[in-house]
């Protein structure tokens, strides 16, 4: 890993899959490619994740979509928009050498390069994710070890609720330490949306 890498094991090396190509029937706009900060919403997210060694994005983005960088894979499953659990199961072929994968949705306006390092530093022999004041995990920001997250893919079919994915498993949960938005929230309406730009001290989205 980079030398700004995550504080992990010595053994531990971190893939990320960010899944996009969700239908966004509340948002009426590919949620991915909001714009943020002179950027997208997927780059944002990428960009707090970039000291992973492998950086994956699985889902159909719109034509002419913004280009991702230049050492991010992009897959498309088949079919598409068959959901984030179905996506996630595609991208094991493309974890590599990895020994952890870091999942998460591409709407977090609010994950940030400490909470990569949180989750990178619960990477473990069980998935850890981010959970919230009331003990509700928060599944798309997660981290997995990569022989268990390919044994589960196997058993994902397309349009596959989340909850099989983690289904039956004992989970770590993470605590979110710092103050302001928790890290997983996410977008899911335009005036989540524009909620979100407030906070982050910036204006305006249009639609």
């Amino acid at each position: 890993m980079p030398s700004d890498s995550p504080s992990t094991g010595p053994s531990v090396r971190l893939a990320v899959v960010v899944c996009v190509g969700g239908r966004s029937r509340r948002m009426r706009r590919d949620k991915a490619e909001l714009p943020i900060d002179g950027t997208t919403l997927l780059n944002r997210v990428l960009s707090a994740v970039s000291a992973a060694e492998r950086r994956i994005v699985v889902g159909a983005r719109p034509e002419g979509a913004a280009p991702l960088p230049s050492d991010v894979l992009h897959i498309v499953e088949e079919p598409l928009h068959a959901g984030p659990a179905y996506a996630v199961s595609q991208s094991v072929d493309e974890l590599w050498d990895s020994t952890h994968t870091v999942v998460l949705a591409a709407d977090l306006p609010f994950f940030t390069e400490e909470a990569f390092r949180i989750l990178a530093a619960s990477a473990g022999d069980q998935v850890a994710a981010f959970a919230d004041e009331n003990g509700r995990f928060q599944w798309l920001t997660s981290v997995w070890p990569n022989e268990l997250l390919r044994e589960r893919a196997d058993r994902i079919e397309p349009n596959a609720p989340m909850r099989r994915l983690f289904q039956g498993l004992d989970l770590k949960p993470v605590p979110w330490p710092g103050l302001g938005t928790p890290p997983w929230a996410d977008c899911d309406t335009p005036e989540e949306w524009r909620e979100a730009l407030r906070k982050l001290g910036q204006s305006g989205v249009d639609g």
